[in-house]
């Protein structure tokens, strides 16, 4: 199932291993709003073997110093951001062209990854999840989705297939709130 965290989040991935399994873990400093009780929650995804993680990508319509998913990407990025861990941002951002140029871009850089963490939400939000769960699956690294807004209902309403298509094949699909985990459930988006 979804995991998902009330009020702003912002999440760190760190990873534990050992010989026969490893778990990644990925913390969400929840941010209330007008108040200084701020928590860390973990949601927690367990699977088959993988190498210990030391290489995230994210993948957003990212633009610098922007409010928003960028915003998040960018505290993702400087939270996680430090020995042993390295982490990058590749924006998804532009014109038709470019954004085609992206795709081609993405699929050669993505094998250098150990986990390509993805943001998106609906519309043409859906663009990094698409690119990025195409990147991963062609070179067998763990995805995880972070879906943002709060159009998912009208769009999965309009658009089910195709965004059950791309968010189920994702190892984790994280949403921020309440709210949309009820949307996902009632979609049958794990």
């Amino acid at each position: 199932s979804s995991g998902s965290a009330d009020g702003d989040g912002i999440g760190c991935i760190w990873s534990i291993a050992n010989d026969e399994e490893a778990t990644i873990y990925v913390f969400y400093l929840v941010r209330n709003h007008g108040g200084s009780d701020d928590r860390m929650e973990l949601v927690q995804t367990q699977g088959k073997r993988i190498d210990i993680v030391r290489k995230i990508l994210y993948i957003a319509n990212y633009q610098e110093g922007v409010g928003g998913i960028s915003g998040q990407v960018e505290m993702l990025h400087n939270c996680v951001n430090s020995d042993p861990y390295e982490a990058d941002i590749f924006s998804t951002k532009g014109n038709i062209a470019k954004r085609l140029w992206k795709f081609m871009e993405l699929i050669c850089i993505a094998r250098e990854y150990d986990v390509l963490h993805i943001h998106g939400c609906s519309e043409r939000g859906m663009l990094p999840i698409l690119y990025g769960v195409i990147a991963g699956k062609i070179w067998g690294k763990k995805i995880i989705v972070t879906y943002h807004g709060g159009g998912a209902e009208e769009y999965f309403a309009h658009h089910d297939a195709f965004a059950r298509r791309w968010l189920c094949r994702a190892d984790k699909v994280i949403v921020l709130n309440g709210y949309l985990e009820k949307v996902f459930e009632e979609y049958n988006i794990p």
